[in-house]
């Protein structure tokens, strides 16, 4: 079936540009501890970039995926992986589909843990700036509850210029 090894191949794109961004994940992390701004929104460029390219190819992935279930006669639902166990139940090279398969899934999770790094990373970075931010400008949040009940932040605050002067 000429559609399995076009699947490879589409795969091996996907995976390829799976590293990519894994690799630009991480440099992503490296500006934020770096607090190198320029090259943090040189890095989400890049990303962007990459997935565009990603959604073309899970596009194409998806047509041949459809095109193996008529022709093996599977409904529409079935998923990717029952699909590659159906291959094996009728004896079609299954093995590098699968292969890919598992690269990609552990590629995805490699990257899905950098992400969660870097979102701790940017939600400390700003929890210092308003710290620092506090500090500079004098002000204090105090919690106070409103007639209705709800909590409401009121802030004494002096101006950062009432200082100065």
């Amino acid at each position: 079936m000429e559609e399995i090894n076009k699947l490879v191949k589409v795969l091996k794109k996907q995976l390829y540009l799976y590293e990519v961004l894994s690799k630009l994940c991480k440099r992503e992390e490296k500006a934020i501890i770096e607090g190198d701004l320029k090259k943090l929104e040189e890095v989400v460029e890049e990303e962007e970039k990459i997935f565009t390219q990603m959604k073309i190819w899970e596009k194409l992935r998806m047509n041949i995926v459809k095109i193996m279930k008529d022709k093996l006669s599977l409904p529409q639902n079935v998923t990717f992986s029952s699909l590659i166990v159906e291959m094996k139940e009728k004896n079609l090279p299954y093995f590098h589909v699968e292969s890919l398969r598992k690269k990609i899934i552990s590629k995805i999770a490699e990257i899905n843990r950098i992400n969660r790094r870097n979102i701790s990373l940017l939600e400390y970075s700003i929890k210092i700036i308003n710290e620092y931010f506090h500090r500079l400008t004098g002000t204090k949040s105090t919690p106070t509850y409103n007639l209705k009940g709800k909590a409401h932040i009121q802030e004494q605050t002096r101006k950062l210029l009432n200082k100065i002067s």
